[in-house]
C-alpha cells in the first residue's frame, strides 16, 4: 500500500492544480507569503512584553530604594524632590503604556485567530474568491495599523526607559551614589 501512495498523493495534487486557476494559485501564494508579517508582528510584542515585564519589576524596586535617601536629601532635598516627581511621571507612563498594549495584544491575538481560520477556509476552496480578496485586504490593513501601533508603543516604552535611566543616574549623583539603575532595553 505504501509504495502506492505516492500516485494517490500526486493524482490528489493533481487533481487540486485542476481545480484552481492559475489566478486561484497566485492568490494562495500571495496569502502564503504574507503570512510571515505576523510572526514580526508577534515577535515585536514579544519585545514590547519583555520590556514591560522587566521595568514592571524595576521600577517601583528602584525608587524604593533611593527614597529613603531622597528624604534626608540635605541642601538637594527639593531637587531630589523634584527628581522624584519626574519619575513618578515615568512610571504613570509606563503604566499607560502597558494599558494600551495590553488592548493591541488582544486586538493582535484575535486577528491572527481569525486569520488562520480564514486562511484554512480558502486553502480548502470554501470561500468566494471576490469575497476572500476583499477580507485578505482588510487582514492586510488590519495587520499594518498593528504593526504602526506597537512600533509606536516600542518606541515610547524605549524612551520611557530611557527618562528612568536619566533620572535615577541624576538622583544616583545628586546622593553620591554608585549604583547603576540603568535598565538595558531589548
Amino acid at each position: 500500500m505504501r509504495k502506492y501512495a505516492h500516485i494517490v498523493f500526486g493524482c490528489l495534487f493533481t487533481l487540486l492544480i485542476w481545480g484552481c486557476g492559475a489566478s486561484d494559485l497566485s492568490f494562495i501564494n500571495e496569502v502564503k507569503r504574507f503570512e510571515p508579517h505576523w510572526m514580526s508582528l508577534s515577535e515585536k510584542s514579544a519585545k514590547i512584553q519583555h520590556n514591560l515585564s522587566i521595568t514592571r519589576r524595576r521600577y517601583p524596586k528602584d525608587m524604593d530604594a533611593i527614597a529613603p535617601m531622597i528624604r534626608k536629601g540635605g541642601k538637594d532635598w527639593a531637587y531630589l524632590l523634584s527628581l522624584k516627581n519626574q519619575y513618578s511621571r515615568v512610571m504613570s507612563q509606563r503604566d499607560s503604556l502597558e494599558a494600551q498594549y495590553q488592548r493591541k495584544k488582544e486586538v493582535l491575538v484575535k486577528t491572527v485567530t481569525e486569520f488562520n481560520q480564514w486562511s484554512n477556509q480558502l486553502m480548502k476552496n470554501k470561500l468566494d474568491e471576490d469575497q476572500a480578496r476583499r477580507q485578505f485586504e482588510q487582514y492586510r490593513q488590519q495587520q499594518q495599523q498593528l504593526e504602526v501601533e506597537m512600533d509606536r508603543i516600542y518606541t515610547e516604552l524605549i524612551q520611557n526607559i530611557e527618562s528612568h535611566n536619566a533620572i535615577l543616574r541624576r538622583i544616583a549623583q545628586a546622593l553620591n551614589l554608585y549604583n547603576n539603575f540603568d535598565i538595558d532595553p531589548k
